[in-house]
């Protein structure tokens, strides 16, 4: 899964209009929005009465004509959580995605819990929806006893605007017995523990002979995976995992599990946490519960809490070597940057980069550097990362002066 930084409104208040029936025609229906960094890429949502499914209302989020790389449409509902405590709930709507290469829509639902932790987590991602026929989409979770707000929305990706309507969100009854919940717990604490002590035929022993491992539309066979990471293990890797079920469903013989996991490997190359939300299947046997797939719905990178004693040490490192600088806008004197130009010394290649696309600060302090490196250091060559026929214009206008700069950058989609 593709993640994206999105402020929610600081102000969390009880869902509303999931009918789209309020909201000015041309804007974004009423209790619902495009998040900032969203809005500013180009996407739009918009209430609609007509070419909706049944004749009801509905909403279309829509893509800018070229649709930058890493972001992706995006029409958020925040509610709060507290009436939903405890509960199962389900969230249902109607999807189309207009015919486009590559596009495709996904529904999510996000529980969020005291402390800043997530909770049940799904977005489709092991199930998009693809042009170019209404879908009806469902996603089923609990909601844990200290949620905070819940957040429910559509995704869109690639060019094509997606419609929809009719959006429900209800609670349901609960289906997974205490027993059978604290037995897929106890299942889950195994695996963690096996990964700890490096033994991969416990985690076999509560699979079932056939299990399947999906990544997207890839399918694996668990003993597949096991084995890569076996030759990991045997090159001297270690691995710790930590397991957290937010949602259980059980249906006869299945039990339908969501897993927010959170794996460590250890190696050579250091060490590199990744957190995922899984979609596990398991099916009763004679010996208890045993997995059937694992159907992977988002990963990330995971950062580390850094110790008191590493913190302490980095931030005393920074104030000892760290340079002020009197501010970000190009044109103004260089004293300043000594630092760098040290740091530069007589190298022919310097490479700067940003924390985050986009962000003005950033640009505007690499123009200075860009500045300071000609000026200074007696550079002639910019590379960026950029479509090669798009860029010919910006560098035609910087050699020759030739055509407009302003449609020269906008066409570079940067």
């Amino acid at each position: 899964m593709r993640f994206l930084a999105i402020l929610f409104p600081a102000l969390v208040v009880a869902q509303s209009n999931l009918d789209f029936s309020q909201g000015t025609t041309g804007a974004a229906p009423d209790g619902w929005f495009v998040p900032a960094v969203v809005q500013a890429a180009g996407y739009t949502a918009e209430v609609r009465h007509d070419g909706c499914e049944g004749g009801a209302n509905c909403a279309v989020l829509a893509a800018p004509a070229r649709p930058p790389e890493n972001i992706f449409g995006n029409l958020v509902q925040t509610f709060d959580a507290t009436p939903w405590r405890g509960k199962a709930v389900r969230l249902r709507a109607s999807m189309r995605v207009e015919p486009g290469a590559g596009s495709h829509a996904q529904m999510w639902l996000r529980v969020d819990l005291a402390g800043g932790r997530t909770g049940f987590f799904d977005n489709m991602g092991d199930r998009p929806v693809a042009p170019d026929r209404w879908t009806r989409c469902e996603i089923s979770g609990e909601v844990a006893a200290d949620a905070t707000a819940i957040h429910i929305g559509v995704m869109s990706f690639g060019g094509s605007r997606v419609w929809i309507g009719d959006v429900t969100f209800e609670a349901m009854a609960q289906s997974a017995p205490e027993a059978d919940r604290t037995a897929l717990k106890s299942a889950y604490r195994m695996v963690d523990a096996a990964y700890g002590r490096g033994d991969l035929e416990a985690i076999r022993a509560l699979a079932a002979p056939d299990a399947q491992v999906r990544l997207g539309s890839t399918q694996i066979a668990l003993a597949d995976a096991l084995s890569g990471i076996r030759k990991e293990l045997e090159g001297g890797a270690k691995y710790e995992s930590h397991s957290a079920i937010t949602s259980v469903r059980v249906e006869g013989a299945t039990a339908t599990v969501w897993v927010n996991n959170e794996s460590t490997r250890t190696n050579a190359e250091g060490r590199r946490t990744v957190a995922t939300t899984s979609r596990d299947t398991w099916i009763r046997a004679e010996a208890g519960w045993r997995l059937k797939e694992s159907s992977l719905i988002a990963t990330r990178p995971a950062g580390l809490e850094t110790d008191p004693a590493t913190a302490k040490a980095v931030a005393t490192e920074l104030e000892r070597k760290a340079a002020p600088l009197a501010g970000v806008a190009a044109g103004a004197p260089a004293t300043d940057l000594a630092a760098f130009g040290k740091a530069v010394g007589d190298a022919r290649m310097v490479a700067l980069g940003e924390a985050s696309h986009g962000t003005r600060e950033f640009f505007q302090m690499n123009h200075r550097l860009f500045e300071y490196l000609v000026k200074e250091k007696g550079f002639t060559i910019l590379a960026i990362e950029a479509n090669w026929p798009e860029s010919l214009a910006v560098d035609r206008y910087i050699k020759t002066g030739e055509g407009d700069p302003k449609a020269a950058l906008a066409g570079m989609y940067f």
